[in-house]
């Protein structure tokens, strides 16, 4: 994949537009190789530190806030919160021209290629809810694509967004249902969308292949604590504390032990 490049101000231009998005400036760009963008969507680390579920407490264990990860499908748009996404559009290039030049477009494989590169060079702008809004453009013309279900989702998800990705989550989970780090994001995507109970079912199903899933048994804990379960919270908690001390996942269930303890005694 190519993308092109101002050489006035070194910053990615959107195609077929006449100026640079970055310095304004109807100036001449060249092409800058790209590697392709499979690599997040079927890469899954070890290890995820940003999908951990936060847990805020107020006083004692009375206030449990969780941030998770998440995605809803272009149809979903007018149903969430969409304050987020106004301030992007507020602060974006005007992509008036693109959008014409999208519409224009017969072929299908044409539409899905010219949308993605719209997406990529938002998303290196700054714009990942945009970035995403164009992904759902190519979605519409092949709905068949596990990859690109899953970089829709993780993007709506880094956008802070994350209800957003539940169907996208889904959608891959459909075709690749042992992809345990995505199924988590998935948990933690339902759990901001208010199914608390969808996201612990998914989490369990993340246990029955991999029982010392560290962050899906550290999520597990705090759902638990949640619903008002703190025995079953600190069984998950150990595990996730077990599976690696040192790490982020690893601390926390440690501090989340000591609190239960702290406060219960």
């Amino acid at each position: 994949m190519t993308r092109l490049i101002c050489v006035e101000c070194g910053q990615p231009r959107l195609p077929e537009s006449d100026r640079c998005s970055g310095c304004g400036r109807e100036s001449i760009s060249h092409e800058e190789g790209q590697a392709g963008s499979a690599s997040r969507e079927l890469a899954f680390p070890s290890s995820w530190p940003s999908g951990i579920l936060l847990l805020v407490i107020a006083g004692v264990l009375a206030g449990v806030v969780l941030t998770s990860m998440t995605v809803h499908d272009h149809s979903s748009h007018s149903q969430v919160s969409g304050e987020p996404v106004a301030e992007a559009v507020q602060t974006a290039p005007d992509l008036s021209r693109e959008t014409m030049h999208f519409q224009a477009l017969n072929a299908k494989t044409e539409k899905f290629e010219y949308a993605s590169r719209i997406a990529d060079s938002l998303n290196h702008l700054g714009q990942p809810a945009l970035a995403a809004a164009w992904l759902e453009k190519a979605w519409q013309t092949d709905s068949t694509d596990a990859g690109l279900a899953l970089r829709i989702a993780n993007i709506w998800f880094d956008a802070g967004i994350k209800k957003m990705a539940v169907p996208y989550y889904r959608s891959f989970l459909n075709r690749f249902p042992d992809q345990a780090n995505a199924r988590v994001d998935y948990a933690t995507a339902l759990m901001e969308a208010g199914e608390v109970m969808q996201a612990v079912t998914e989490l369990k199903r993340v246990l029955e292949r991999n029982p010392t899933h560290q962050v899906a048994n550290l999520n597990l804990g705090i759902l638990n604590l949640q619903i008002g379960r703190p025995d079953q919270a600190l069984m998950y908690f150990e595990t996730a504390r077990k599976a690696d001390p040192v790490s982020q996942a690893g601390i926390r269930a440690a501090e989340m032990k000591s609190l239960i303890k702290t406060q219960t005694n």
